[in-house]
């Protein structure tokens, strides 16, 4: 029997991702999976808490991954170091080259026969290869979080008085990511309003959608005025819209409150990404066509995902 270790990262996209990722490994018969969370523990460069830490102790017990025992936690850290120290280069003999997703690839390092992989796992073909085990990944995620254990905290920016929505409704989740990607130290895309008018365009222009009157909630980390301000109006000139809700909950709570939605405008970000995913009844999902500045959602196999429809950045 061979032991993987997979190390997690980043914050809670990313943290799904090498859940799922995990999760999927977990059922080869012929390994034991554990997961790494050194780096979260130890806040290594920042790095976030590790915010699934009790839901992937309900995997262990649900599932095939193995749970670490104290002696396994102190040989994880240990590893770490190692991997650390090694300072893994583009052309280093352990990288593995994910098969649709080659420009983020995923490391792997043996240390005294245990596997030691590291990386983003941000490639869908997880989910063509595996769509029966994302159905009870899916089930799995619902039947631990109880979406009612958790408070939003929302404030009503706009609301229509003059409308009468009723059953008429249908709720629109939107995410603005903005925080980080504003730093040119991350090299991340900052998408601009123009993403965000085209996929209105889009969506106003729906046949289905003719006679629906929107619930609007903005997920955002934005602190500019002019910014929200800005795609606010961009919503009022291309929808009915009963309500505009502003979320400023906590990031667990405001993924699962963003997954109630049934139509999603999502950046290029995998926090609403996965929320979408998990979506009971997701409609339709509009994703950037380029999720990065050397990447775009074709290289991921993203357009392959039933509901995502892809929209120009430009």
């Amino acid at each position: 029997m061979k032991n993987k270790i997979i190390l997690s990262s980043g914050g809670l996209g990313n943290q799904l991702f090498i859940i799922w990722h995990a999760f999927c490994l977990s059922y080869d018969k012929d390994l034991n999976i554990y997961i790494n969370t050194s780096l979260h523990d130890l806040s290594y460069k920042k790095t976030p808490p590790f915010i699934f830490s009790k839901f992937s102790k309900y995997l262990i017990r649900k599932t095939n991954l193995k749970k670490p025992n104290f002696f396994m936690k102190v040989y994880n850290l240990i590893s770490l170091l190692c991997i650390r120290m090694l300072k893994y280069k583009k052309n280093d003999k352990h990288q593995i080259q994910e098969i649709s997703y080659s420009k983020r690839p995923i490391y792997s390092i043996n240390i005294k026969n245990k596997a030691h992989e590291f990386g983003y796992y941000q490639s869908f073909k997880d989910f063509q290869l595996n769509k029966d085990k994302l159905i009870k990944f899916k089930k799995l995620f619902w039947n631990y979080f109880n979406i009612s254990d958790y408070k939003q905290n929302i404030f009503n920016i706009y609301e229509n008085k003059k409308m009468n929505f009723d059953s008429l409704e249908v709720d629109l989740a939107i995410h603005f990511r903005r925080g980080d990607y504003k730093k040119s130290e991350y090299k991340m895309l900052l998408l601009d309003i123009n993403y965000f008018k085209n996929a209105l365009k889009m969506l106003s222009q729906r046949k289905e959608f003719t006679n629906k009157i929107f619930k609007i909630t903005i997920f955002t980390d934005s602190k500019e005025k002019e910014e929200l301000k800005e795609l606010v109006d961009l919503l009022k000139t291309n929808l009915k819209i009963s309500f505009i809700y502003l979320d400023n909950s906590k990031p667990l709570t405001s993924f699962l409150y963003m997954s109630k939605s049934q139509i999603f405008l999502i950046s290029n970000s995998t926090f609403s990404l996965w929320s979408a995913l998990l979506a009971k009844n997701a409609n339709l999902i509009y994703v950037p066509k380029q999720w990065q500045k050397d990447i775009t959602i074709y290289d991921m196999g993203l357009d392959l995902i039933k509901n995502i429809t892809p929209i120009s950045v430009v």
